[in-house]
């Protein structure tokens, strides 16, 4: 794992993973993973819903640099 960003209390983080690309987001003890091809919630989350609205806005910020991460850790 590896954490990519800290912003406005997330974490958010990419492992050596599988497809699709995806991110992990943390915050405050809860988690979300989002895809970064479509900007959507890619597994169940634990996360209230005014925290999944800014977590999807601070991926869809960074989809960019976070797609060329996910990239340069799995290949």
């Amino acid at each position: 794992m590896s954490t990519i960003i800290i912003e406005n209390g997330f974490e958010i983080s990419i492992y050596r993973d599988h497809l699709p690309p995806h991110v992990h987001l943390r915050k405050a003890g809860e988690e979300v993973r989002i895809r970064l091809d479509t900007i959507e919630i890619y597994r169940q989350p634990y996360m209230n819903k005014k925290d999944l609205k800014n977590a999807l806005s601070l991926v869809a910020k960074y989809k960019k640099d976070l797609t060329k991460k996910w990239r340069e850790i799995n290949g």
